[in-house]
């Protein structure tokens, strides 16, 4: 297969055009041609690379799991990490200032905790008070100390709390 057009105008710069060979993200193929896009994680889950697509088609990266919302990608937003181009493309990344997120605390209950696989669960927290939420973004949990329980996904400690990150 010859290689895609894809053609990326950051801010208010003009389009930068450059080629993507077949299986190549649109990320890789930008940033081996020299193009400027802002990225952090390569895998989907940070949404640093966030862009519009304006014309064309492009399919998602198989069997990757994004940060991206269902809606968002219906939108015509692209993780460009996680983005192969159908054929010519076109996207507009807008300049973003970096969010500046506030430390927020929330209380809430054990909604759901199943068992997905030997030692996989799936734990599902209601809070008493929403909280907003973006790709890039963790959230700490601290759950009350109880025995400890071996498990190589939580490390546990001695400590009252434990502190677990998730994405």
């Amino acid at each position: 297969m010859k290689p895609h057009p894809v053609a990326v105008r950051v801010g208010t710069a003009a389009p930068v055009t450059f080629a993507v060979p077949s299986g190549s993200t649109i990320l890789d193929a930008a940033l081996n041609a020299g193009v400027p896009i802002a990225y952090q994680c390569r895998s989907g889950s940070c949404g640093t690379c966030r862009a519009t697509l304006i014309e064309g088609t492009t399919h998602d990266v198989p069997r990757r799991l994004t940060s991206l919302p269902p809606a968002a990608h219906d939108a015509g937003i692209r993780l460009l990490c996680s983005t192969l181009p159908g054929g010519p493309c076109q996207f507009r990344i807008e300049r973003r200032p970096q969010p500046r997120h506030q430390h927020a605390v929330s209380t809430g209950r054990l909604a759901a905790l199943d068992e997905l696989a030997a030692g996989v669960r799936r734990v599902v927290v209601e809070l008493d008070t929403p909280l907003g939420f973006e790709a890039g973004q963790f959230v700490l949990l601290r759950v009350p100390a109880r025995a400890p329980t071996p498990s190589p996904a939580i490390p546990t400690t001695a400590i009252p709390t434990t502190a677990i990150p998730t994405t």
